[in-house]
């Protein structure tokens, strides 16, 4: 694509093709962080994350960065007390094991303080024993019952 020069731990350009067709990149919407351009209106327009100050005709997605979207609806439900609500959801699973080989995320979210506890877990079917141990964790440890939990059913 271009030829240049080792400076420390950069290599620098010193030759580029200037009838580099940047359309295939554009219209398959394929990263550019693979493709190297000279022309500086485009790499600055690239590092300031689409400003405004250096619209680019070649980039697909500043007509996206500059959408706006509606606003989330205000809720007004809010938890008194700590843990009289959490939130629980499972992600995964995830393409890299863990070390242990957990590939899902149990997520608990308590909605008064906010505070978020992490598990990890080989399948799904550890979700009710890492569950009932936080529930007993939350009775020991804060001597508070939870009163209402919210899920989406692995929606």
């Amino acid at each position: 694509m271009g030829l240049g020069n080792l400076s420390e731990v950069l290599f620098f350009w010193t030759a580029f093709p200037n009838n580099f067709d940047f359309s295939p990149i554009v219209s398959n919407k394929i990263s550019l962080c693979n493709a190297t351009t000279n022309d500086k209106n485009f790499l600055l327009h690239s590092r300031m994350g689409h400003s405004t100050f250096f619209p680019c005709s070649k980039c697909y997605m500043c007509p996206m960065a500059k959408q706006s979207s509606t606003p989330f609806r205000t809720n007004k439900s809010h938890s008194s007390d700590i843990f009289s609500l959490i939130h629980v959801d499972v992600w995964g699973p995830h393409c890299t094991a863990h070390r242990d080989g957990s590939r899902y995320f149990l997520t608990i979210l308590d909605d008064y303080s906010h505070a978020t506890w992490i598990f990890l877990m080989q399948s799904k079917g550890q979700v009710p024993s890492n569950l009932k141990s936080f529930i007993i964790l939350t009775k020991n440890q804060f001597e508070k019952s939870i009163r209402r939990i919210r899920i989406d059913n692995g929606k």
